[in-house]
């Protein structure tokens, strides 16, 4: 139990450093927008961004994923097109960092990061949903992505 729950601080802390390093900090901040973008193959994605006391918790839901899936939030900057094997489906950012997760018996996730008040951040995220199909060939289906950048830009 102690070991998962250091991996999943570990791996909390290094997307939360992601996201920060992609951003910058901006004390006039009035917000993050938070915006759906592209069109999946499957899973649906959406973000929000809100404030939790002293920090803005950025959140991002996977739904109408196969249920206990394995699943990816990949998380990058600039929009791409890039096609995904074995499907004409195409993922939609850069993968600048990954974290694997398991989908609930719903098909549904959600993952949030807190970040400093006024940090302002740009960043694309979308979800990959992993199944097995016949003969062990994974399916990979990806959801729309969700585009987070400062209020007004």
């Amino acid at each position: 139990m102690t070991l998962r729950l250091t991996m999943t601080l570990r791996l909390a802390l290094s997307v939360g450093a992601c996201l920060m390093a992609l951003g910058t900090t901006d004390a006039r901040a009035q917000g993050l927008a938070v915006s759906p973008y592209g069109t999946g193959c499957g899973p649906v994605a959406a973000g929000a961004a809100g404030i939790l006391g002293n920090h803005l918790e950025l959140s991002f839901s996977l739904t109408q994923a196969a249920p206990h899936a394995l699943g990816i939030a990949v998380i990058g900057v600039n929009e791409q097109a890039i096609p995904l094997p074995t499907t004409s489906c195409l993922l939609l950012t850069e993968p600048i960092f990954t974290l694997p997760f398991r989908v609930d018996g719903n098909g549904e996730r959600t993952i949030a990061f807190l970040l400093p008040l006024g940090y302002q951040v740009t960043a694309r995220v979308q979800f990959v949903e992993v199944t097995e199909a016949l003969l062990g060939v994974l399916v990979l289906r990806p959801s729309n992505g969700v585009l987070v950048r400062p209020d007004g830009s």
